[in-house]
Formats: C-alpha cells, structure tokens, sequence
C-alpha cells in the first residue's frame, strides 16, 4: 500500500455495549478511507455483546477478541499489540464516526507531520439524536509542557473517539498505563506523556463523530475523574518542581471542576479540602479556613487562581511557560 494511504488499525474495547457497538462498527464500516482493520476486544462482557459482533467478522478486515475482564487499558494494550498500522485510532463502543473522519486526519498527520491528531465531537443521547453541545477544542499545533498545561486546565480538549495517533510514539511512551490510579484517567495519561516526551499534536477545527450520552457510562461529572487528575499533577510537580506555580494552578482549577460539576455541593467541598490541605504541592496556610468561610469555597478557590497568576490575564500567564 502506497505510503499516501497507510494502513490505520482501529481499536474499540467494549463491555457490555450490545445497544451501541453495531453502530460503532458500521461507521468504521462506512469510512471513505478504505485502509483500515478493526480490532475489536471485548473485556470480559456478559451480554449479547459477541452475538452482535459475530456477523460483521465476515469482513476479514475486523477481528474480535475475548478477554477477562481487566479494564479498557488493558484491551486498548491488547489491541495495540495485535495491530498492523502505522497509525491507530481509538473508538469507544457506545460512540460513532462521520464518514470522512479517518480520510480527512489521515491527510492532516501526513501534512502537518504531527504525532496525532485531534478534533471536536458532537454530542448525541441514547438514540443517536444530536444535543446542543459538543465535546472537544483546541485548532492547530500543540508541544511541550504548554500543552499539557492547556489540557489539564480544560482549554483544550481531546476526545478519545477522535484520536488518530502514530502507532511508534503509543509504543515508545508505554502505550495506555493499566495502573489503577489512572483508571478513567488512562488517555489524559497517555496525553501528557506524549506531550512531555516533546511530540506534536494538532487540533483540527472539524467536527469528526459523535459522543453518545448514556446512563451506563464509566464516566460521569460525580465520578471523580478530576480529583484522580489532580492526584496525577501533584505526582508531576515532584517530577517537575520548576514547574510549581503552574502545577499549583491546575490543581486548584480541577478541584474547582470536581466542587461545579458534583451534584452534592455539601460533600464535594468535604472532599475537595481534604485533598486541598492534603495536597503536596499546594501552600496551604492557617487563616485559609476563614477565608473559604467569608468568600465561598468556589470563589476562594477563584481567588488562589488568580494571587498564582498575580492577577495577569490567563495569557499572560500561560506565555510564561516557554519563558
């Protein structure tokens, strides 16, 4: 196969997902891009999950296979072992791809010589109608610890299911960690030490696929996938302590994520002090306690922020990285 068109193995792990993976799978299926395999690993599912897969296998291009139930880091490493492609893409089983998508960032990591790529992803509900918001941003090339800090902060977001990626550099960083402190947390992982191993990513401003909304997710806003973040940056700012004041930034701004997003506000401040004053990387001081008692725990949180910024606009202090 000519070099213009590479072979791209696709990976979806999937767990109990019989409503959504045929889907998943027929809009592989119906790519523009023609260059493709599909490996698919079932963790350990107890549903119907197989029967609905068995019938796509006559396409020699998709393969499925069996595993005990260890996690989807563990089925992505499977698959990733087993692929033949220069690039990988991942999809997960309850979402959904446009037609153009592999065609259109095959031609984009070729042009712009970049690691991976990434882009937006409409959000849909249950039965694939589309809602009003979107998930992912971020338009052009992104390097280094500035992208990091991007990311962990939210000002750029990369889908997972819009993710093509050479396969080389998954493998030189250790592909997707299996360790249980970055479970759900496994692609941000994956990100951060692609960026912090000084690998491109570029951002496209298209929208490539749909990210279902279900009741079954892994993932939800009372999870506690920031404060598993925010554990993860207090490990790197030992790594990395001439990075502190920012690592001291992003941990603040995902304690204030998990306090918004949780549904019990009286419990998310409970556990968002704890890890506060807790934190290593964090200077925490006695009169502290009053301060969140006068402002509010949301607004004090603010306040940090911006005394760690020393008040400069959000770009300003963000071009201090590469300073």
């Amino acid at each position: 196969m000519q070099q213009s068109m590479p072979l791209v193995s696709v990976i979806i792990p999937v767990y109990n997902a019989e409503k959504y993976i045929a889907d998943a799978i027929q809009g592989v299926v119906g790519q523009f891009y023609s260059n493709w395999e599909l490996i698919i690993v079932d963790d350990g599912s107890t549903d119907r999950t197989r029967e609905v897969v068995a019938p796509f296998l006559n396409d020699d291009r998709i393969s499925y296979n069996y595993q005990e139930n260890s996690g989807q880091a563990h089925a992505r490493n499977t698959a990733i072992k087993q692929a033949s492609g220069t690039l990988l893409a991942f999809l997960d089983a309850d979402d959904l791809w446009d037609p153009h998508k592999l065609q259109a960032q095959v031609r984009v990591i070729q042009r712009q010589n970049t690691c991976l790529v990434f882009s937006p992803i409409r959000y849909i509900d249950e039965k694939g109608e589309q809602l009003a918001r979107s998930i992912g941003s971020g338009t052009g090339m992104y390097h280094g610890f500035s992208a990091l800090f991007l990311l962990a902060c939210g000002s750029i977001a990369i889908p997972n299911s819009s993710v093509l990626v050479k396969k080389e550099h998954v493998e030189r960083v250790g592909g997707f960690s299996e360790n249980e402190h970055q479970c759900n947390i496994e692609d941000y992982d994956l990100w951060f030490r692609l960026l912090l191993s000084e690998h491109y990513f570029f951002g496209m401003d298209e929208v490539t696929g749909s990210y279902r909304r279900h009741k079954d997710q892994i993932t939800h806003d009372d999870s506690g996938q920031n404060l598993k973040i925010v554990d993860y940056l207090e490990n790197l700012c030992d790594q990395y302590p001439a990075r502190k004041m920012f690592f001291k930034f992003l941990i603040l701004q995902r304690l204030s994520t998990y306090y918004l997003q949780h549904a019990d506000k009286s419990r998310a401040k409970r556990i968002c002090l704890q890890k506060y004053y807790s934190n290593g990387c964090l200077d925490t001081y006695w009169f502290d306690k009053y301060l969140i008692d006068l402002l509010k725990f949301d607004n004090f949180l603010k306040l940090r922020r911006l005394i760690i910024r020393r008040f400069r606009r959000f770009k300003t202090f963000v071009a201090l990285i590469n300073n």
